[in-house]
């Protein structure tokens, strides 16, 4: 197959105009020329590599169009996610997990970091053409049964394995977790495995740190969940630079949503720990909180950022383009190569994939994926755009 690309982005150097990319029937680039071919598809657009989606619930997908947006902040979100979580039977829940996994492969996704509470979306992964790390997420304030919860999530993590598919502990977030359950998770982690971890997701969270007030502390509150036992306590009420030391040095942390992180945070963090990514979900971000974050003093900072789409519970649709979008009508002054690199090789080391698997090169099996409605004279993510899997 031949496509004539008038832009091709390869992540391997500089983006190649006006070029033909001819693939074997297995996915192969055999050759990357100069010119377009009289035998070839024409594509409109760009093309670029397949694309990371680095933090996602799949397990979700059945509340999509359920939950209504910006409805009280966090907690309203919360409140509205537990009523509604188990309102559908495990083949309607299949069945929306299913769909959205085959739309994220028809937009190029080729790997996505997956965070389940459940073994329910094993079937969904065994059987997917995505990459998929899952992570199994753990809350709980109950020092007393911290030991049992990560036995119980560890035999979890097993049967993801067994069936050939990656997938470690993580941790919830900081109002969620005390230190006994920090230390068991960390101490069954492996040497390679990445953690992620929701954290200055709203004010809410803020409030819960700041003399245990606030609307996320009366929700857990009348939910009775023993908040007197939470043993994490944040004097300044600004969790990330007091928690930040408790995590494993030599593990890949992500930091996911960072909706009110400041940027003095940001730039402590990154001189006092290596291998944090910071993980942007811009559309789950304005559906709960009506908020987006400082992605321009993250970019000037030069931290490593990866981009996710949440859930269809906090979301219209799982597609990173979308997610691109947003953030390039805010933020106009990012090239369109860098916001790239966050959703296709950013993503791909957090969760330890091949390079290879984000580039584009002769002689390698890759995905091309066209980015449709972006003008390959003055590329920018804002246009209305879609993307497809060419291959």
């Amino acid at each position: 197959m031949k496509f004539n690309v008038p832009l091709l982005y390869t992540n391997a150097g500089a983006p190649l105009k006006d070029v033909c990319v001819t693939v074997a029937e297995q996915g192969t680039v055999l050759s990357i020329v100069e010119g377009f071919s009289g035998e070839g598809k024409n594509i409109s657009g760009v093309v670029v590599p397949g694309l990371v989606n680095a933090h996602c619930h799949l397990e979700l997908s059945h509340l999509k169009n359920k939950i209504v947006p910006c409805t009280d902040g966090m907690s309203g979100f919360l409140r509205q996610l537990f009523n509604l979580r188990f309102s559908a039977d495990e083949d309607e829940a299949y069945t929306a997990m299913l769909a959205a996994d085959r739309s994220m492969w028809g937009q190029g996704i080729i790997a996505v970091g997956d965070v389940s509470n459940f073994s329910a979306s094993l079937g969904v992964k065994k059987q997917s053409e995505i990459h998929y790390h899952t992570f199994v997420e753990l809350a709980g304030l109950n020092l007393a049964k911290a030991e049992e919860l990560v036995a119980a999530s560890q035999t979890m993590v097993d049967a993801f394995k067994a069936e050939g598919l990656a997938c470690s502990l993580s941790p919830h977030a900081p109002y969620s977790v005390g230190m006994e359950l920090y230390r068991r998770i960390f101490s069954a982690l492996g040497t390679e495995d990445p953690m992620t971890f929701h954290i200055h997701e709203s004010t809410d969270e803020l409030d819960f740190f700041s003399g245990r007030q606030g609307a996320l502390y009366a929700l857990f509150a009348d939910m009775g969940f023993p908040l007197d036992t939470l043993d994490m306590v944040v004097e300044s009420g600004r969790p990330l630079p007091e928690l930040l030391h408790v995590f494993p040095p030599l593990h890949r942390l992500q930091l996911v949503h960072n909706t009110v992180t400041l940027p003095e945070e940001m730039e402590r963090a990154v001189q006092n720990r290596k291998g944090l990514y910071w993980c942007l979900c811009p559309a789950a971000n304005l559906f709960i909180t009506g908020m987006l974050p400082s992605v321009e003093s993250m970019y000037r900072h030069g931290l490593n950022m990866t981009l996710g789409t949440d859930s269809l519970a906090s979301n219209t649709e799982l597609s990173l383009v979308a997610e691109l979008r947003i953030l390039a009508r805010a933020f106009p002054e990012i090239p369109f190569s860098d916001m790239l690199e966050w959703a296709t090789v950013n993503g791909a080391e957090f969760l330890g994939l091949p390079n290879e698997q984000v580039t584009i090169r002769e002689g390698q099996k890759c995905t091309l994926v066209n980015v449709i409605g972006v003008n390959p004279d003055a590329p920018h993510w804002s246009q209305a755009i879609s993307s497809e899997r060419l291959q």
